[in-house]
């Protein structure tokens, strides 16, 4: 898919839908003018239910196995975007 984007010259992302709603553009906002002071913590959570999780593709082993690579990447991605960080610095503090 990599390959095909490059060649084409197409963007290639994960539909984070969330990223281009209103609703965190105006977080940032908020954050950046200081309206609630300095951000220290946030806390993203997302969850679902797994139903039958002998045969929930969320936990094969064989796919990766386990939450964090199917829905973990939603909360880390959020905080993120709208803190305006990288991996690297949050690994820093």
């Amino acid at each position: 898919m990599q390959e095909v984007c490059k060649e084409h010259n197409v963007i290639f992302m994960e539909a984070f839908m969330y990223r281009f709603h209103p609703q965190h553009e105006r977080v940032k906002q908020i954050i950046d003018v200081g309206e609630i002071g300095e951000v220290k913590y946030m806390r993203a959570e997302f969850s679902f239910n797994l139903g039958d999780k002998d045969n929930n593709i969320r936990m094969s082993d064989q796919k990766g196995g386990g939450s964090i690579y199917d829905i973990g990447c939603y909360a880390i991605h959020s905080i993120r975007n709208v803190l305006r960080l990288e991996l690297e610095y949050m690994y820093k503090q």
